[in-house]
């Protein structure tokens, strides 16, 4: 299995009371997973921002939207790109 994600799979599911903070003990939180993966396998873009969006709603579907906000230098233009993640029962 390729090393690219962050392992951000290892958490997603868990039982969380809010993905802004530490998911476990002496780890980082999902946003900063996230955003360093990026840095290190695709360091020709600047990530803005990582959204979740209306996570505690979509907990209930078991599902996750991750909204990423990024540029690509030299050019000012924020793109986004939304993945959608849903646990299959």
């Amino acid at each position: 299995m390729p090393a690219f994600g962050g392992n951000v799979l290892k958490t997603l599911f868990e039982l969380l009371t809010d993905f802004d903070q530490i998911s476990v003990p002496g780890e980082i939180n999902i946003k900063e997973v996230i955003r360093m993966s990026l840095k290190k396998y695709e360091p020709r873009i600047t990530v803005e921002n990582v959204d979740f969006g209306d996570w505690k709603e979509d907990s209930n579907s078991n599902k996750l939207n991750i909204t990423i906000m990024y540029s690509v230098p030299p050019v000012n233009e924020v793109l986004s790109y939304t993945l959608g993640i849903k646990r299959v029962k």
